[in-house]
């Protein structure tokens, strides 16, 4: 559809991706909308992490509750992006076991 990076989400990741784009176009954009070269640009920035990842933080980006601001902007890809390094690197402490979490956490 939009590039090969797009092609390695399902069906139902495709929608709700949709959905994101729906939502970010509303937040951010005075207009609504958003060029197709923006969101191959924004889902090419996603490659760095896993489609699960990616998923998951484009699901907690549409639950929030971000209004907008007098001059329309809102909390943007960026935003999006952080979510997901987050995501990934809780995933990564999960994977390194208990004892690198209670080092880092003080227990």
């Amino acid at each position: 559809m939009l590039s090969e990076s797009f092609k390695r989400y399902s069906e139902n990741q495709k929608e709700i991706i949709s959905g994101f784009f729906n939502k970010l176009a509303i937040t951010v954009n005075k207009t609504g909308r958003i060029s197709e070269g923006k969101k191959l640009r924004i889902i090419k920035s996603w490659d760095d992490y896993p489609a699960d990842v990616v998923i998951s933080a484009l699901e907690v980006y549409m639950k929030m509750d971000i209004p907008v601001s007098g001059n329309g902007r809102g909390k943007n890809e960026k935003y999006v992006l952080g979510i997901m390094k987050n995501k990934k690197e809780q995933r990564d402490w999960g994977k390194a076991g208990c004892k690198v979490w209670r080092k880092y956490n003080g227990v």
